[in-house]
């Protein structure tokens, strides 16, 4: 039986007032978990009001 573990990161804002995650920001750390083995699972994300405060990003690697 495989088994897995799980990482959840958080992109949040640049600033108090606005959210700029850029393409080249959200490559780089997809790049930098998957150069590491870890597997993309899900990008939710996260609001308050209507509005976009951040991300949730979930990796996962199996165990060996």
């Amino acid at each position: 039986m495989k088994k897995f573990e799980y990482k959840a990161i958080q992109l949040k804002p640049t600033s108090l007032w606005s959210f700029n995650v850029s393409d080249q920001d959200v490559e780089e750390v997809l790049n930098k978990y998957g150069q590491e083995g870890w597997e993309l699972v899900s990008i939710i994300d996260v609001n308050s009001a209507g509005a976009t405060t951040g991300y949730l990003v979930s990796f996962k690697r199996e165990i060996v």
